[in-house]
């Protein structure tokens, strides 16, 4: 805090377009009763020993920084009011911070907070029982939709600061040729082309980690350039022969194969530690992930998990293992609605039964997305409330023209309860249109409820991306998406007319769920089981594609 007032605050976390460089400044102004137009926020560098753990994964940015924001804020105000009361010889209990300026309520005096900010400094930290924190009452910033995100104009201005961004005095470029195969490794090259590429400076050979490689460099040949055009035509001019090991055979199709004829023997699911890693089969973490955990009222579950040798390296994306889980749970769900002819929601809601909290290790879910179970059981009352939240906005039951159906699919992920509704339109052609989505979302605690829809929203979009158009494949050991021609992602034309995010309140009465991720699992289920409405075909493998055209 300077001596004009202006407050700057460090986001310690990255930003990747969940508005986290946003939102937990924001709760460190409101607990330090700043004027958000005062308010300055910089980026901090990587630095785990200064500023504690740093990653953005797990939709927790929030949850697990929530109360150390507060405290900062609060602490920090608690500070100005003392500097203030000493600056009049007066008790702190006379002096109220409020909009950037400090009070002596009996008299009126006010001062700036940049007057004491020096002063404030000097002073050393209050006891934390001592700290005291707003009520939700009192929030000025959390829980509304006034704060803008502070980079919002820069980012869809084009103005914005990525990594790639960055240059810096003698810096070259290196674009990277790999090995094709999983476990595959170079056994020759010939750079002669490619260092008479202009620009380009050398080649150096990488060398790669042995199987199981993980997330460590897989090795292949490097260009280096004075520019990414010289690195990348330096590359392409590269004579490479390689070596592609025990997966050159590999094929995603017969891949398939081998998968559905495992998951019709039987299996169990156990743990083994501290053996060798690589992959047979999901991690019980991954398990965890809306497989192991499912909380419907029935007597006998058994969940089962073969283990397949894998042959290429498996990573996670958004909601990891959620998405193929809540695909088949949410998918089999409206089956069984459909062969009992009964209403997939009543039916639903029937499976999940009364509302109840349930110890996710009852479950044989020792994860729970790394939280405490005690605070985050696993409450089907919320999930109850989202599904009836979004019927209700849909206008679930309503008479539709042929053609089109409503679908609708539920998923607990990252501790956060999110239900979807897709209306769908199937033309004679078999091509699919979706008129509108409904998502209701109880993520606890809403702290920026602009970013939480904008979360959901573009959630919505990967969703129905991955359904329709998105496959990975592998053909004789190698991926044959090579970019976005190939790899298809949504296009603008194809997207919900309208998306509608409905928010469940609360106060602070529950802890806070993630955002970042909880609603792509149930777009796929609830687009296809609109499709079952509307169709009467049953669509049970991705992505949907040309499964719908007419012959």
């Amino acid at each position: 805090m300077g001596a004009d007032g202006v407050v700057t605050i460090v986001a310690h976390r990255s930003e990747m377009g969940q508005g986290v460089r946003t939102s937990l400044p924001m709760v460190v102004a409101d607990e330090l009763d700043a004027d958000w137009s005062r308010v300055r926020v910089v980026q901090a560098q990587g630095d785990q020993e200064k500023y504690g753990n740093q990653n953005t994964d797990g939709s927790r940015s929030m949850r697990h920084s929530f109360g150390p924001m507060r405290q900062v804020g609060a602490t920090a105000r608690l500070m100005l009011e003392t500097a203030a009361a000493a600056r009049w010889k007066v008790p702190v209990g006379e002096v109220e911070a409020k909009n950037h300026e400090l009070i002596h309520k009996p008299s009126g005096r006010k001062l700036g907070y940049g007057d004491v900010a020096a002063d404030a400094a000097k002073l050393p930290l209050p006891a934390r029982e001592s700290v005291t924190l707003k009520t939700p009452q009192q929030f000025r910033y959390i829980g509304k939709d006034s704060t803008r995100g502070i980079d919002l104009h820069d980012i869809v201005t084009g103005n914005t600061q990525y990594g790639i961004d960055t240059r810096l005095e003698g810096m070259v470029y290196a674009v990277i040729a790999r090995p094709p195969v999983y476990g595959g490794k170079l056994a020759k090259v010939d750079s002669s082309e490619a260092l008479k590429v202009p620009g380009v400076i050398r080649v150096v050979e990488l060398k790669g980690s042995p199987p199981p490689a993980l997330f460590n460099p897989l090795g292949g040949v490097a260009v280096i350039a004075r520019n990414t055009w010289a690195a990348i035509k330096g590359r392409e001019a590269l004579k490479l022969t390689w070596d592609n090991g025990p997966n050159a055979s590999y094929d995603s199709a017969e891949f398939r194969k081998t998968m559905e004829a495992a998951a019709r023997q039987p299996a169990k699911a156990v743990r083994n530690a501290g053996g060798p890693a690589g992959a047979k089969g999901e991690a019980p973490f991954e398990l965890a992930m809306s497989a192991v955990n499912i909380p419907y009222a029935i007597p006998n579950i058994r969940v089962e998990a073969p283990e397949v040798e894998a042959h290429t390296r498996i990573g996670w994306f958004r909601s990891v293992s959620n998405i193929p889980h809540a695909f088949a749970v949410q998918s089999f769900s409206a089956e069984l609605a459909a062969a009992a002819k009964r209403d997939h929601r009543d039916y639903l809601l029937e499976l999940i039964g009364p509302a109840r909290k349930i110890n996710p290790s009852e479950m044989a879910d020792g994860w729970n997305y790394g939280e405490s179970p005690e605070r985050y059981p696993l409450d089907t009352g919320r999930m109850r409330g989202v599904i009836e939240l979004a019927t209700s906005k849909a206008g679930w039951g309503r008479k539709l023209p042929k053609g089109r159906g409503l679908g609708l699919a539920v998923c607990y992920s990252f501790v956060t309860y999110i239900a979807a509704v897709v209306e769908v339109e199937v033309n004679d052609e078999g091509e699919v249109s979706i008129p509108r989505v409904d998502i209701a979302v109880d993520c606890g605690p809403s702290i920026n409820p602009d970013r939480i829809r904008s979360q959901v929203e573009g959630a919505c979009i990967m969703g129905i991306s991955l359904a329709m158009t998105g496959e990975i494949s592998f053909k004789n050991g190698a991926v044959e998406q090579s970019n976005f021609h190939d790899y298809e992602v949504l296009r603008a034309f194809a997207a919900p007319a309208k998306i509608d995010v409905h928010i469940v309140p609360h106060t602070l009465d529950v802890p806070l769920g993630g955002v970042g991720e909880p609603a792509t699992p149930t777009i796929a289920p609830a687009l296809c089981n609109a499709i079952f409405a509307a169709t009467g075909k049953r669509i049970r493998q991705l992505p949907i594609r040309e499964q719908l055209k007419k012959a």
